[in-house]
This record gives structure tokens, C-alpha cells and sequence, in this order.
């Protein structure tokens, strides 16, 4: 978002996030819930194609990993776009083993609530971990040459080999600082041992207890995969790699083989007596995680119904 002025010189309109239909700072991610949930699709869709419209600019650049989420959504939302724009789709795609460790820490964060290994056995994981099958429905519906795949450099900067895709060169200047937004492996192995919470609660539980989290549990990052387990997964994706882009899977420096460990039941109950005291709550002296952790459900609900009383 600190570029948009910049993309603006170079012919290139980036959306504002701040004035599109349901609207948050990161990104373009006002896009999923039209896009996961169908929650004014029409809406969100139109209002960046009037944006698009109105800027008198030749190109725009929507961005958001959420597009690829759900594939088969995200293209029924984005077709109408390409009946009226020369739309095309630029897909990173990134070494198997470190994509499904991040991802299995985003679902985690949305309420997946089963461990790492069902998540690395489930079809939508699997389909994304061959470059052949994530780019397949995108090429079905937009054509080969308006699909464009890249592969994130691991352990260095995305943007460049992106911007470079739009045929832009980096902006001038140092690099925008970036931060990681990914918890701590610990946090992961927290959240996924919690009780089921509604689907509704995740976003307000993620932005009332999320920054405590992230402090009171250890900053290691989650590990999911052991030395054995990592090759594996590599040997099964090199071959496509090497089909798509020519030559051998990036390295990636020094990655962990130590996996992330459950949170034990003495030190579930230590991080949610922590989170709740950081946000605020008050819980009988001594209580253990499951009486924590439902306290802090519950206020959620509590939230939630004081704010539709006084609406």
C-alpha cells in the first residue's frame, strides 16, 4: 500500500483497500469474504472494476493470497473481471515442505482445529503442493499465456521477481520494510488444541488475543516436518519443478528438523492464563486451561452481543 502512489506513475492502479467493500488494512484481503463466504461478491466486484474505471490508468494490480485459497471461488468471482479487462494471473508458488508449515499456521488461525499431519493428507493441501495442479484450474479459465508462475525466493524478497512479471523494475529507494505477521510455532500448537469455536468468533479472537499470544509464547516458528518427513515432500514436488521452472527446488538455509510439540496441559493453562490477563480478563486463581480457554471464548460471545444490543 506505501507503492500505490509509485504503481500510479508507472501506469498501474493497486485498489484501495480503504474505500472497497469490507475493508482491512492488509492488502487486498476485503476480498475474502466475497470470495470464501459469497458475502456481497457482486458488490466488491463492481466497486473495484468502477475504481479500475475511474483511475484512467491502463493496468491495475489486485494482490492477495486469499485468491488462492479457493481456486474454483476466486475464479467465479474474478471471470466477470475478465470479460471487461485483459486480465492476467500471476501464481508464486514456493518449496512444499515451508509453504505447508506457513499454511498449516493460517488455517490453525482460522479454526482448523486437526493436527499437521491430517492437514498435509487433505485433498485442497495436496492440490497446492503439486505447481502442476495449483495452476491447472487457473490456466483452464484465463489460457496459458495469461497465466505466469514464479518461485518465491526463499529466505529473500518476493517483490522484486513480482514486480518484474509486471515488467516494472524495484521502486527506487530502500526496501519497504516487511513483517512476518506468521505466530510462533508454540501459538500454533496452542490455537489447534483449543476447543471448536464458531466460524464467526475467529477474526475478533485473532484480533483480541492475537498480539498477546504472540508475546507469551516462545518465538520459534512452527515445525511440522521432520528431516524424513521434509524429503519427502520435496522428492514428490521436484519433478513438477523442475518442469515448470527448469531447474532444481531453492534451498532453504538452516531449517529446523526439531518439530513443534502439543502444548502440554501445564503449559496450555500457563499461555491462556497469560493471554487472559493481558486482555484484560479475570479468572478464579488456580484455574486450569480448559475454565481459561472457555473464558475467553465466552467474551468473545459477550462482545458480540453487547455490540448487536446497542446497534
Amino acid at each position: 500500500m506505501r507503492q500505490r502512489d509509485w504503481l500510479a506513475a508507472q501506469g498501474w492502479l493497486y485498489p484501495d483497500c480503504g474505500r472497497a467493500p469490507l475493508p482491512t488494512a492488509s492488502q487486498h484481503r476485503f476480498l475474502a469474504a466475497p470470495i470464501l463466504m459469497g458475502e456481497g461478491g457482486t458488490q466488491a466486484r463492481d466497486a473495484m472494476a468502477g475504481e479500475i474505471a475511474a483511475s484512467g490508468l491502463p493496468a491495475a494490480l489486485i494482490s492477495e493470497e486469499i485468491l488462492s485459497h479457493d481456486p474454483a471461488r476466486a475464479i467465479a468471482f474474478l471471470a466477470p473481471l475478465g470479460a471487461r479487462l485483459d486480465l492476467h494471473v500471476v501464481i508464486v508458488l514456493r518449496r512444499a515442505d515451508l509453504w505447508a508449515e506457513r499454511m498449516y499456521g493460517q488455517a490453525v488461525r482460522g479454526g482448523y482445529g486437526a493436527d499437521f499431519a491430517v492437514f498435509l493428507e487433505a485433498e485442497p493441501t495436496r492440490a497446492r503442493l503439486s505447481p502442476r495442479r495449483a495452476a491447472a484450474p487457473w490456466i483452464a479459465a484465463f489460457g496459458r499465456d495469461r497465466v505466469h508462475l514464479l518461485s518465491y525466493p526463499e529466505g529473500g524478497d518476493i517483490v522484486p521477481a513480482f514486480l518484474s512479471a509486471l515488467g516494472l523494475a524495484a521502486p527506487p529507494g530502500p526496501p519497504a520494510e516487511r513483517r512476518n505477521a506468521s505466530l510462533p510455532g508454540e501459538a500454533i500448537a496452542w490455537l489447534a488444541g483449543l476447543p471448536p469455536i464458531e466460524a464467526r468468533l475467529w477474526p475478533a479472537f485473532n484480533a483480541r488475543y492475537g498480539a498477546a499470544l504472540a508475546e507469551v509464547c516462545d518465538g520459534a516458528p512452527f515445525v511440522g516436518l521432520d528431516r524424513a518427513g521434509r524429503a519427502r515432500l520435496l522428492a514428490a514436488q521436484a519433478p513438477e519443478w523442475c518442469e515448470v521452472f527448469g531447474g532444481d527446488l531453492p534451498s532453504a538455509a538452516a531449517v529446523p528438523t526439531r518439530t513443534t510439540l502439543p502444548t502440554g496441559t501445564a503449559r496450555r493453562a500457563e499461555v491462556a492464563r497469560a493471554v487472559a490477563a493481558r486482555a484484560g480478563l479475570r479468572f478464579r486463581p488456580g484455574a486450569g486451561a480448559a475454565e481459561v480457554e472457555a473464558a475467553l471464548i465466552a467474551a468473545l460471545a459477550a462482545d458480540e452481543g453487547a455490540g448487536e444490543a446497542a446497534a
